[in-house]
């Protein structure tokens, strides 16, 4: 059940990664990036607190743009990382931006997992547990992709691609 219920996030993903590309044609990789993670957490806010009045309808649209707006940062995030090391660190670079996907992945899912859980037992007899872990969840999120988007526009707009040397 799971899973049929993230299929949109994953479509999102899938179509944002492929759009990508063709967006960098008429816009930088560095503002595509953190324009899709704002557009992320604008979708995670619209389900943290629409969910309350909508109930489980805005969950399909909402993560299916989640993850359209992840889908610069999964196509660009490892480039610009691999792109800003000196030729002789690169497989370093893209071993440690693979490890920093990863472990960010895992340490999200923890933490908004357990925001979750504990946002369905304190909101099950006002909204409903899942519709009240829902509306939690979706306002941290949205906050963490916002975080996400002012870090890269501050501290990535400065890093460009390292001069390969023969």
């Amino acid at each position: 059940m799971a899973a049929v219920a993230f299929a949109p996030l994953a479509l999102g993903i899938a179509v944002g990664t492929s759009l990508a590309p063709t967006l960098a044609r008429r816009r930088p990789e560095r503002r595509l990036v953190p324009a899709g993670l704002a557009l992320s957490a604008v979708a995670d806010l619209f389900l943290g607190l629409g969910v309350g009045r909508h109930g489980l309808s805005l969950l399909v649209p909402a993560l299916a743009v989640v993850g359209l707006g992840c889908g610069p940062l999964l196509a660009f995030g490892t480039h610009r990382v691999v792109s800003a090391a000196p030729a002789r660190a690169a497989g370093r670079a893209a071993a440690l931006a693979e490890t920093g996907n990863h472990l960010g992945t895992a340490l999200g899912l923890a933490a908004l997992g357990t925001v979750g859980r504990v946002a369905a037992a304190s909101a099950a007899a006002e909204l409903g547990a899942v519709t009240g872990a829902l509306s939690t969840v979706g306002a941290v999120a949205a906050g963490v992709f916002l975080l996400c988007a002012v870090a890269n526009l501050a501290v990535l707009r400065e890093v460009r691609p390292h001069e390969r040397r023969s």
